[in-house]
């Protein structure tokens, strides 16, 4: 007969399917598990590289804006825009030209608002800042003030201009004027 009966054959048998079931089979899930992890670790690598990438890119931009062009930027369009201040060189420009009647407003700025007021840029985004202000003058006199807030440190533009005619030679203007100021490209990148 044969050294190994049918029975300790059906235990080798038993054994085995065990073996496989209770060792080979979490071994083969876990090897499974630890090849998806890995995978999402390398797919994780190339979007951090893609990122890493675009940041280097921006930044070489960046560093390609001659100083002068940047502090002439920084001037032009800053930062941060000090409403108190815009008021107060819209009135200097008014009174320079002997208008001493005015109404000057802060009227806010696009922050809560949607992109449509936004300007975006490669560099940032910017933020509108409204004023208003009406006065009556001699045809003179609103040339001179228009030319005024054109040649300013910043940039004031000019929005909205309506003109009536009051009286002989005195116009009334309702003029919307608006300032702008960049939103520094490091908190873009934050968000």
């Amino acid at each position: 007969m044969n050294k190994f009966s049918l029975v300790t054959q059906i235990g080798m048998i038993a054994v085995a399917v065990a073996i496989v079931v209770l060792y080979i089979e979490p071994k083969i899930t876990s090897i499974r598990q630890t090849q998806d992890l890995t995978s999402s670790y390398e797919l994780e690598t190339q979007n951090v590289s893609q990122v890493n990438e675009s940041l280097k890119a921006k930044i070489a931009a960046i560093e390609t804006i001659a100083p002068q062009d940047a502090l002439a930027l920084a001037r032009y369009v800053p930062d941060t825009v000090d409403e108190i201040a815009v008021l107060k060189d819209i009135s200097t420009v008014l009174e320079m030209q002997s208008i001493n009647d005015f109404d000057l407003k802060y009227q806010g700025n696009n922050v809560g608002t949607e992109v449509e007021g936004q300007v975006a840029s490669e560099f940032g985004s910017v933020t509108e800042h409204y004023f208003s202000v009406s006065f009556e003058a001699g045809y003179d006199q609103l040339k001179s003030v228009l030319a005024q807030l054109e040649t300013n440190n910043y940039l004031l533009q000019v929005s909205n201009l309506k003109i009536t005619d009051t009286k002989e030679g005195v116009l009334k203007a309702d003029v919307s004027i608006t300032t702008f100021s960049r939103l520094l490209v490091m908190e873009e990148i934050n968000q």
